[in-house]
Formats: C-alpha cells, sequence, structure tokens
C-alpha cells in the first residue's frame, strides 16, 4: 500500500491522497512554493533574497498559534545556533519586544513597562490619560515647545510649562509648603491660619515688572538682621529710599534726590471731627 523512493526520482506531476511523511528535508528552488489549502492561498516560499509566509487569501486571517510560547527571532548564526530575540509571546504571561535582543517593552496584567526611554514623535505629540474609574481624563502635549497638562473632561488648561522657563498655573495650586530655588531657600505656606512667606538669610526685594519682563523700580526690601526700606518711584527706573528702619528707630529721606530740603513727616486725619 503506497510507494516507497530509495533515492532519487524524477516526475512532471505526483498526486497523492493520505499522509506523506518525509524523513528528510524538502528542497526547492527559488520562487517554487509550497502551496496550502483548497485555494492554495497559504505560500511557503524563497525568492533570490527573502523568506516569505504568505496568506494570500481575501477574506481570511494569518494565524500563528503554539499551546505554550511563540518567539520572532532575528540575526540568526547558521555556524553556532544563535539568535536574537524580536518579540516573545509567552503564555498565560506576558508580550515582550525587543530591541537588538535587548527586552524594551513588555505588558502586564495591569498594564505595560517601558524599559528605557518612551519617545514620541509627532506634529503635536500627546498622552492621553483616561481614568476608567473616575473623571477627570487628562492629556500631555508638547504644542510648538509649550508642555500642556490639558484637563479632557473640564476642556481646560491645567498646566503650562513654557520655552521660556516659566510655569502658568491655571486654577488653584494646592500644597503643603511652596518652595522655591534651589535650595528651597524661598517658603510660601500656612502656617496654622497665618499666611507666612519665609527666607533664610536672604533679602526680599519688591519690584514692579513691566509687562516686557524688564525690571521697574524697587518698591520696598527687607533685609535679614538689618533695615526694612521703603522706596518711592519718581518715574522710569528709578526709585528713591524714603523709609528705614535701624537699631534706634526709623529714617526719614527726601524724595527729591540732590536737593537740600529736609524729608517731611505728614500726618493726617480721617474726619474733621
Amino acid at each position: 500500500y503506497g510507494v516507497t523512493v530509495l533515492g532519487t526520482t524524477e516526475t512532471q506531476e505526483l498526486n497523492v491522497t493520505g499522509v506523506s511523511t518525509f524523513s528528510d528535508n524538502i528542497s526547492l528552488p527559488d520562487d517554487k512554493k509550497i502551496q496550502l489549502g483548497a485555494d492554495q492561498d497559504l505560500e511557503i516560499l524563497h525568492d533570490p533574497s527573502n523568506g516569505i509566509i504568505r496568506s494570500i487569501s481575501s477574506g481570511g486571517n494569518m494565524h500563528v498559534e503554539s499551546k505554550n510560547h511563540i518567539e520572532l527571532n532575528v540575526n540568526y548564526n547558521t555556524s553556532n545556533g544563535s539568535k536574537q530575540n524580536a518579540i516573545k509571546a509567552n503564555a498565560n504571561s506576558g508580550v515582550g519586544l525587543y530591541f537588538s535582543g535587548l527586552q524594551k517593552f513588555s505588558t502586564t496584567n495591569v498594564g505595560a513597562i517601558t524599559y528605557g526611554n518612551l519617545e514620541l514623535s509627532s506634529t503635536y505629540p500627546s498622552l492621553i490619560w483616561t481614568d476608567t474609574n473616575h473623571n477627570s481624563d487628562y492629556r500631555i502635549t508638547n504644542n510648538d515647545g509649550q508642555l500642556i497638562i490639558y484637563d479632557i473632561t473640564n476642556g481646560a488648561h491645567r498646566l503650562n510649562v513654557n520655552a521660556d522657563g516659566h510655569i502658568d498655573i491655571l486654577g488653584h495650586l494646592d500644597v503643603g509648603a511652596l518652595r522655591i530655588g534651589s535650595n528651597e531657600k524661598y517658603r510660601l505656606y500656612d502656617n496654622s491660619g497665618t499666611n507666612r512667606f519665609d527666607t533664610y538669610n536672604q533679602t526680599i526685594q519688591f519690584v514692579n515688572k513691566g509687562d516686557d519682563g524688564s525690571i521697574s523700580p524697587t518698591i520696598a526690601k527687607f533685609i535679614p538682621y538689618g533695615a526694612v526700606e521703603l522706596y518711592y518711584g519718581t518715574g522710569g527706573a528709578a526709585s528713591v529710599k524714603v523709609f528705614e528702619t535701624s537699631a534706634t528707630g526709623v529714617i526719614l529721606s527726601s524724595t527729591n534726590a540732590g536737593s537740600s530740603a529736609e524729608p517731611e513727616l505728614v500726618l493726617y486725619r480721617n474726619s474733621a471731627s
């Protein structure tokens, strides 16, 4: 029952009904195919440069199925059998993506893990954070160099980090203490119902900054272990110190720079009575 071939045989066409068993390699020249299916719509072949598995069915899908895990490997070395992982799909576990044999991404039962940097490249690259349990949902976008945290649910900007380095907070900032500076030498906070602004051995200077970013006249200075100085603006970028505290009291100064006129202390009453 059947035919056993030992050695080589040549035929133009061989039709086999039933199971065919081969105990050695099947050799086909380039561009010749192993065709599977009633309509021969799954092909395995090698062209002069590439190995190809091809589904040519217009209605079906390509399925790769395994009882255990599936690996897609590259850089196979025919002399020693070494290779590099490209994709690993593990049964009852995650899927891993690799770069040059090193894992860079994997799925988990709660989401996914990225090993290394995650780079977004687009006209306006964005990350969207959708909370399936609660609102709000957010989007983080790089918009022409401005990093935006956007509240999708309420349609509002919440924080903008601008290209020049300044930060716009749109809404309320609720923190225990706002610490400013590399050494946190400036702190703004609520202390048992009292609003406090603390500095550590640093002069506090209040100035009126112009819309163009230029520094305008000084308004006041608070010097550690020293004076409190108040200034009067005379126009332009200059201002004149008119009041300061000292170890023995207070000092008044004239608002007319270079004038010999004595400074005046004027007291007013708020009614005629």
